[in-house]
């Protein structure tokens, strides 16, 4: 199975190198209440892939039955609001064109949303992968 998470995080990382933004090989799971995203400001998270497993089944060709594979990956970017950097929308671009680093994959796709906590812009990547098997 493809290692969706070190794939990105390769990528995402050299994308970034020279960037105001650093990327971190750490999950971003909460310190105290805060998640770390919230807490180290202008460093990119990836959480741990969530995958799930559907069965098909083609009716016209009884030899190509099999199932797909869905994973999920969340990605945080965290900054002062009040302080952008000015090569954050080419930091964010590049970081959406890292889902085209997965192999074997028929879909790739990323979404991207923004909120406001605080004084902190965060922005939330949804990195999803469709990929086909066979029995």
């Amino acid at each position: 199975m493809t290692d969706y998470r070190a794939l990105l995080l390769a990528d995402i990382t050299t994308k970034l190198s020279g960037s105001s933004f650093n990327v971190s090989s750490e999950l971003p799971w909460e310190s105290g209440d805060t998640p770390l995203f919230l807490k180290n400001l202008k460093r990119f998270y990836l959480d741990v892939p969530n995958t799930s497993l559907s069965e098909f089944i083609l009716t016209f060709n009884d030899n190509c039955d099999g199932y797909y594979e869905e994973t999920q990956i969340e990605g945080y970017l965290a900054m002062n609001a009040k302080n952008l950097k000015s090569d954050l929308q080419q930091s964010v671009r590049l970081i959406m064109q890292a889902k085209d680093s997965i192999p074997d994959q028929i879909s790739g796709i990323v979404e991207m949303s923004t909120e406001i906590t605080g004084d902190v812009l965060v922005y939330t990547f949804v990195f999803t992968f469709t990929t086909l098997y066979s029995y």
